[in-house]
């Protein structure tokens, strides 16, 4: 999965995006999940127009993640997969339901 952006976000505002993902798409994460997703809003930086997070999920490791170009680490597991990408095609998608529509495409 790649997150292109197309105007700046600072880090904090990157890290609550994925915490309140988190919480509004998989409210019943596990304790794993949830320190997962700790670590993965700390590993945010300031994001600048034309960055890129990429997020990529290679089964029986867990989901290495980059930011702006800087290799950041690797979440084990399928579930914390499964919960990112619940953050973008949940119920309550952050990007939005046009989003979560155009992801899946659907119109």
């Amino acid at each position: 999965m790649v997150m292109h952006f197309v105007f700046s976000v600072g880090k904090d505002k990157v890290a609550e995006a994925w915490e309140e993902g988190l919480e509004a798409n998989t409210p019943n994460a596990s304790a794993e999940v949830k320190n997962a997703f700790k670590t993965l809003a700390s590993w945010m930086d300031d994001i600048k127009d034309g960055q890129r997070i990429v997020l990529t999920y290679v089964p029986g490791t867990g989901t290495t993640v980059e930011v702006a170009g800087k290799n950041k680490g690797t979440l084990p597991g399928k579930a914390v997969s499964d919960a990112i990408l619940n953050t973008w095609i949940g119920p309550k998608p952050g990007p939005g339901d046009d989003f979560k529509k155009a992801v899946l495409g659907k119109k």
